[in-house]
């Protein structure tokens, strides 16, 4: 761990600030398309989610169902990371007292990279059973 902690030494807090702040909106929108591609298929056919989803005005009850299920998807997510983030403010706010700042500032980035590769397993694997 020692070698870890001498190359931290080397990185800047800012560039590690920015491109995580960058990247969540991208991530956000991954979620959206994501979400909203599950509940058009498993609610309803393909050609149906393909029209729907390629045109900007589908005001359609169907349309207002699948986003409404988006909508409440990402607010549950949104509650996930802020319920557990309010925890571990406490315990890397002590690391970083004991050890440096770009620690705690680092840690955070490698949960929000490990769920976007999660994301992208579940995008490029739609048809994977998770159920027993």
């Amino acid at each position: 761990m020692g070698w870890m902690l001498d190359s931290l030494k080397y990185i800047t807090v800012e560039p590690i600030i920015f491109l995580f702040f960058w990247s969540v909106p991208y991530i956000d929108h991954g979620n959206g398309v994501l979400l909203f591609n599950y509940f058009c298929h498993t609610t309803h056919n393909v050609t149906f989610c393909s029209i729907i989803s390629k045109s900007q005005h589908a005001d359609t009850p169907a349309n207002h169902q699948i986003q409404g299920e988006v909508s409440r998807w990402i607010m549950y997510s949104k509650i996930t990371m802020v319920v557990p983030m309010l925890y571990s403010t406490t315990i890397l706010g002590a690391i970083s007292d004991r050890f440096q700042r770009k620690l705690p500032m680092i840690i955070p980035a490698t949960g929000v990279l490990v769920s976007c590769l999660w994301l992208m397993a579940l995008a490029l694997i739609p048809n994977i059973n998770v159920s027993s």
